[in-house]
């Protein structure tokens, strides 16, 4: 047998199957990434599957792909349990106690009000923004404690550096992939879609956020929430700030 011959075709026959499953691989994450584009058709199917799993959408449906990138960030805590300075007055609304927080809290104007997490008045959650996008895990707290004070928690993201653009897939792909994995259960509520950027962990000061689709759904009493990568249309883990 001529071992040299053979040797050579197994080398061939490895690199071909190499390349059968890259490519295989390519097309399953690609799947959710190619509708560049919202389509009648588009809108059309993602009803049919919303019918078909008796999901409701009670939010607007995202149609903007605009460019995004990777974002390496110093998280910076300012505050834990700490007193906001300034009067309450007794039924006091959300806009009064921003009055209040926007001249105590530092870059409170770099902060974007989040309503499903909040219980106005005793409980406000707030986002840093960047370019109009959510930075999850950079939060703003400010809550009344039992003696009717202000009391407020703040993660503060300082940008380092950004990766390159990208344009971003679709929601409808984004949607289609949940839906269609059935991540999100028969009955459910779809509450918000929206575009933020996410980090894998919370541990590290040092972290390197991911353009994604938060879409927040209620189920029953309990509203959870799912990420997808918003540049390959893979699923990211959840994690809990």
């Amino acid at each position: 047998m001529d071992w040299s011959k053979a040797k050579s075709i197994l080398i061939i026959s490895f690199l071909l199957l190499n390349l059968s499953l890259g490519y295989q691989l390519y097309l399953k994450q690609n799947k959710y990434s190619n509708n560049m584009q919202w389509t009648t058709n588009n809108l059309d199917e993602l009803q049919e599957l919303l019918f078909k799993q008796n999901i409701k959408l009670s939010t607007e449906i995202p149609e903007q792909l605009p460019k995004m990138h990777f974002i390496k960030i110093r998280k910076i805590v300012f505050a834990e349990n700490e007193k906001l300075k300034g009067g309450l007055e007794e039924n006091s609304n959300r806009n009064v106690i921003e009055l209040i927080a926007n001249k105590s809290i530092k870059n409170f104007e770099l902060y974007e009000f989040n309503p499903l997490e909040s219980k106005e008045p005793d409980y406000l959650v707030y986002y840093q923004t960047t370019e109009g996008y959510p930075l999850l895990g950079a939060k703003l707290i400010i809550y009344l404690n039992s003696n009717g004070e202000l009391f407020y928690n703040q993660n503060y993201f300082e940008i380092v550096d950004s990766g390159l653009d990208k344009q971003v897939i679709s929601s409808y792909s984004a949607l289609r992939r949940v839906i269609e994995q059935g991540l999100i259960p028969n009955g459910a509520e779809i509450k918000q879609i929206k575009l933020s950027y996410y980090g894998q962990t919370n541990q590290s000061n040092i972290q390197i956020l991911t353009p994604v689709w938060k879409i927040v759904f209620k189920n029953v009493q309990i509203t959870d929430k799912l990420y997808v990568n918003a540049m390959t249309g893979g699923m990211e883990n959840v994690i809990n700030y």
